[in-house]
């Protein structure tokens, strides 16, 4: 996912913040769910804090890496995920058990630096740290 920006302003969390990110969620046969991020397949653990070091990496007016990209609002991440007449989805389904969608909340700890910006028209951030928990299951379970 790539933050479309329009001039680099680095903000800094006044509090906690919370935004949303949209996950790939696998029910393994063993009953665990494994959590990964959509575009980059980056592995997700619930209530971890995530923590990138560097600077915000900006090629052109696009933030491509090294950041967490986040939607500012629910509806966005649930329209992206298929619920509000957004994209249909099915097609992340492809591990060897039960598969569905997620949107997690992302809360940004007070003090973390974030960008504001667009992703598909929708306004999203990246940030340098983030910290995830379980908002709600958006897609039934398929079998591939």
């Amino acid at each position: 996912m790539c933050l479309l920006v329009h001039g680099l302003k680095i903000e800094e969390a006044q509090e906690d913040l919370v935004f949303y990110k949209v996950a790939h969620a696998s029910e393994m046969y063993d009953g665990e769910i494994k959590l990964v991020s959509l575009y980059r397949k980056f592995p997700i653990k619930l209530g971890k804090t995530y923590i990138e070091e560097g600077d915000f990496e900006l090629d052109g007016n696009r933030i491509n890496g090294g950041c967490f990209h986040l939607y500012k609002h629910k509806y966005d991440a649930q329209r992206v995920a298929g619920i509000q007449g957004g994209y249909d989805s099915r097609w992340m389904c492809r591990c060897k058990a039960q598969s569905f969608l997620v949107v997690l909340k992302a809360i940004i700890p007070k003090g973390t630096k974030f960008v504001s910006g667009e992703f598909c028209d929708r306004p999203s951030i990246a940030t340098k740290s983030v910290r995830y928990e379980l908002f709600e299951k958006i897609s039934e379970p398929c079998k591939v």
